[in-house]
């Protein structure tokens, strides 16, 4: 299959109160690459499988209501892909999570360098400090009147669930996040059991 694959640093500006951040940077494939179904080690959500259908591109894009399967509370996002994007080159989406009871846990913006529908690949720094809940919703929208669109399938997640949009429609997108110190220390500790057990 042909792919096609653009990588491009992006001006991003995380709504966070820290003195230094990482880079965001985002890439995109052609809807329908095999870059759809790529799942790294640390997916905690996934629903990227197509064939994939939107509604009209606006302001708002939607918002996902979601269950990951991350052991902690939260955790840091280190990439976000979906499947959108704006009509318009050059302008810019905010990303906003949210935790279950609606209260805004993070959110970043990023200016997307290709206008049109594509599997944008956005990757940040722990640095950058973006958490997101194991159960949460997940907001995109425009930023100073940028319009764009985020597919939605049919097709159940592959990792963690989603409450449908719009019948059996969700939203199509993935989370690959760190876990908390101390949920990597829980695991170094059952590591160290399991090798005792040995």
């Amino acid at each position: 299959m042909n792919m096609f694959v653009r990588t491009a640093a992006v001006a991003a500006a995380a709504s966070l109160s820290l003195a230094a951040q990482g880079a965001i940077s985002a890439s995109w494939a052609e809807i329908g690459s095999d870059n759809a179904s790529f799942n790294p080690p640390a997916v905690v959500y996934s629903s990227m499988t197509g064939p994939y259908a939107a509604f009209p591109a606006g302001p708002a894009l939607g918002t996902a209501n979601y269950t990951s399967v991350m052991t902690g509370a939260s955790e840091t996002l280190t990439q976000l892909r979906f499947v959108g994007g704006v009509v318009t080159a050059n302008t810019s989406l905010l990303f906003t999570f949210f935790d279950s009871a609606a209260v805004e846990l993070s959110s970043f913006t990023v200016t997307l360098s290709q206008g049109g529908n594509f599997i944008w690949t956005i990757n940040l720094d722990e640095s950058d400090g973006i958490d997101v809940a194991q159960i949460g919703s997940l907001s995109i929208a425009g930023v100073d009147g940028a319009t764009g669109q985020w597919f939605l399938t049919q097709v159940a997640p592959t990792v963690g669930s989603q409450t449908p949009v719009s019948g059996p429609f969700i939203h199509a997108f993935e989370l690959t996040t760190v876990p908390a110190p101390g949920a990597l220390a829980l695991l170094g500790v059952a590591g160290l059991a399991a090798r005792r057990r040995r």
